[in-house]
């Protein structure tokens, strides 16, 4: 999960850096505590988010950046709205921020719903995780700007190879620790509105 937070996290910066500005505004939306991942997919986005925060490149108007202030309750849509609405209380009328680092499809949509109440017909960049349907035609409308596509063939390999090393007694090779549990990385593929 920290390849898909960081992966994330470098296509906002990519776009930050095309634009030329000096700063822009960024919200966080992060996954709940019950998910060790989650925790893993905010390690690998704020390696390269920090220090463009902490120079003032990068402003949370919320203020939220620490993991325990942008966790969020689960990973349904709804709490991902209700997180996108605490945030915009920071924003004044009509404002949203320029960029907003939605860990999951589901977040992405819950701020897209977020934002849509609150009167905003421009959205800013937001990143997502799945490549659900609901992403897909969001991203094709103008609503969403990217999400990760997790191979699927790519992980049913893996999964295989973790099965033969079980059922052969034999070492499985991985390839990286998430919370200190070895774990084989699978490919993942930044999907845009080029992708469909």
């Amino acid at each position: 999960m920290k390849e898909v937070g960081r992966t994330q996290a470098q296509f906002l910066l990519n776009h930050f850096h095309s634009t030329g500005a000096t700063s822009m505004t960024i919200e966080i939306l992060e996954g709940p505590l019950t998910d060790v991942n989650a925790k893993d997919y905010y390690d690998g986005a704020m390696e390269l988010l920090r220090k463009y925060i902490d120079s003032g490149e990068l402003i949370v108007k919320s203020g939220k950046t620490a993991y325990n202030d942008v966790k969020a309750d689960s990973w349904s849509v709804a709490d991902g709205k209700k997180d996108m609405k605490d945030r915009l209380t920071s924003y004044g009328a009509g404002e949203c921020p320029d960029m907003i680092l939605a860990a999951v499809d589901n977040q992405a949509q819950g701020a897209i719903d977020a934002l849509k109440e609150a009167g905003i017909t421009t959205m800013p960049v937001i990143t997502g995780q799945d490549n659900t349907a609901v992403a897909q035609t969001n991203i094709n409308d103008g609503w969403q700007t990217m999400t990760i596509d997790k191979n699927l063939r790519d992980m049913a390999y893996n999964t295989a190879m973790i099965v033969n090393g079980l059922i052969s007694n034999s070492p499985v090779r991985t390839s990286q620790s998430i919370s200190g549990i070895p774990a084989i990385y699978s490919k993942i593929t930044v999907m845009t509105k080029d992708s469909y």
